[in-house]
């Protein structure tokens, strides 16, 4: 064993903790693309329930996943304006991101109302049923 001197045993110390640390790196790194217990580092991605301000979102997927139709006020036909819910996809998810109450129905003109969401609400739904009109 070597000594080290009283005031260069910071900086040795120091370099041990930094080949330490650099090891460990070289390490995990491989391990954690091979599918280990080790977590990858995370990579950004699009937020799920991704919506305007000032709209209603709903989403042709869980956790405002899918396809995306937004409102920005009544809509007594809704389901024909709405990609997904035009071709009879089931809405999964919803996002109200506006200041307003939204209700949504499952006939056009306001008529059979599935729900609602407050001010904020971001929510998974059902997922058994297409909207066709949604009322602020």
């Amino acid at each position: 064993m070597r000594f080290v001197h009283a005031k260069n045993r910071r900086a040795a110390t120091t370099l041990a903790a930094t080949v330490l640390a650099a090891g460990a790196l070289a390490f995990a790194a491989p391990t954690a693309m091979a599918g280990s217990s080790v977590a990858p580092v995370a990579t950004p991605r699009v937020a799920d329930y991704d919506c305007p301000r000032g709209a209603f979102c709903i989403y042709s997927d869980w956790n405002g996943n899918g396809e995306r139709c937004d409102f920005y006020g009544n809509d007594p036909s809704a389901g024909r304006s709405c990609g997904f819910s035009s071709r009879n996809v089931n809405v999964r998810s919803a996002y109200n991101n506006t200041a307003a109450r939204v209700n949504y129905y499952t006939s056009e003109g306001y008529r059979n109302r599935i729900g609602s969401e407050t001010p904020g609400n971001r929510t998974n739904l059902a997922g058994n049923y297409v909207i066709r009109s949604v009322k602020f």
